[in-house]
C-alpha cells in the first residue's frame, strides 16, 4: 500500500525530488513495490521527478505556485499521466483546489451538478475538464 511504500522511500532516503530522479530504477521499484504495478509507478515517479529537477531545479514550490490549469496542463503533457493522476498530484502534493473523480463509468451530468454544488458550497474553483 501508498503509506508502506512512502515509509520505504523515507527509509532509503529517496523521498525527495532529486533522490527519485536520480537513483536507479531498480531501487526505485523495490520502494515502491508493495502498490502494485510497481514497475510501471516507479518509471511514471521518475519521468515527474526528472522534469522537476530539469525544468524547477526540484523546486516543488515553484512548479505549484502557478495556476492549478497550467501544472495541470503540464503534467499532462508527461508520458503516463492521465487525468486522474493529475489531479490527485495537484490536489496532495501541490495543495490545489481540485475535485479528484474516477469517471470511469460515471455520467458526465451528474458529475457537472455534484461539481456545480461543491462550488457553491467551498466558495472555491473546481476544475472540470474532460480531456
Amino acid at each position: 500500500n501508498v503509506e508502506k511504500a512512502i515509509a520505504n522511500l523515507k527509509k532509503k532516503k529517496l523521498f525527495n525530488v532529486r533522490a527519485l530522479a536520480e537513483c536507479s530504477s531498480r531501487e526505485l521499484e523495490k520502494a515502491v513495490y508493495s502498490t502494485g504495478f510497481y514497475k510501471q509507478k516507479a518509471k511514471r515517479v521518475k519521468i515527474i521527478a526528472s522534469h522537476l529537477l530539469k525544468h524547477y531545479n526540484g523546486n516543488l514550490d515553484e512548479f505549484f505556485a502557478r495556476d492549478a490549469m497550467l501544472v495541470r496542463k503540464e503534467l499532462l503533457s508527461l508520458h503516463g499521466i492521465g487525468r486522474e493522476t493529475a489531479d490527485s498530484i495537484l490536489l496532495y502534493a501541490g495543495n490545489k483546489p481540485v475535485f479528484v473523480i474516477d469517471v470511469f463509468g460515471i455520467n458526465k451530468s451528474i458529475l457537472v451538478v455534484i461539481c456545480i454544488c461543491i462550488s457553491i458550497l467551498s466558495k472555491d474553483k473546481v476544475y472540470l475538464n474532460s480531456n
